[in-house]
């Protein structure tokens, strides 16, 4: 896992940030959480708390997704903050969330996610191609 996730500047978990939207500067991954039994739990108790909106929420399906959490951050392995001009937010079910980061601006998010600009434009081109058949 590329990414560490924090929480009010305590580590949660790693993700890979491993999809996203270029055009719109988003960045998304499942989380991998560290000695958090219930992340629905826990980030229902943390919205509570600290007056964070709830977009979505099933207590039956355990299932949850916040709002912009402002003390929600991810830093790459050299200690660099992916940040999004939208903010980060938690969404998910029992034991598979995602962070979704909102708004990352270029040029940093051509620098830090390549393999996504490269995906998108890639898609581009697979269509081209087909079309000319």
């Amino acid at each position: 896992m590329k990414y560490a996730v924090y929480l009010d500047g305590k580590i949660i978990g790693k993700t890979n940030l491993e999809l996203g939207d270029p055009p719109m500067g988003v960045a998304f991954g499942n989380i991998r959480f560290s000695n958090i039994p219930s992340p629905y739990e826990f980030f229902r108790d943390y919205c509570q708390k600290n007056n964070v909106s709830i977009s979505t929420e099933d207590a039956d399906l355990k299932m949850i997704m916040t709002g912009h959490i402002p003390g929600l951050k991810v830093l790459n392995n050299t200690d660099i903050e992916i940040k999004g001009v939208g903010g980060a937010y938690i969404e998910g079910m029992e034991q598979e969330f995602t962070v979704n980061i909102l708004g990352i601006e270029y040029p940093f998010y051509g620098e830090e996610f390549p393999e996504h600009c490269k995906a998108y434009e890639n898609q581009f081109k697979e269509k081209r191609s087909k079309d000319h058949l």
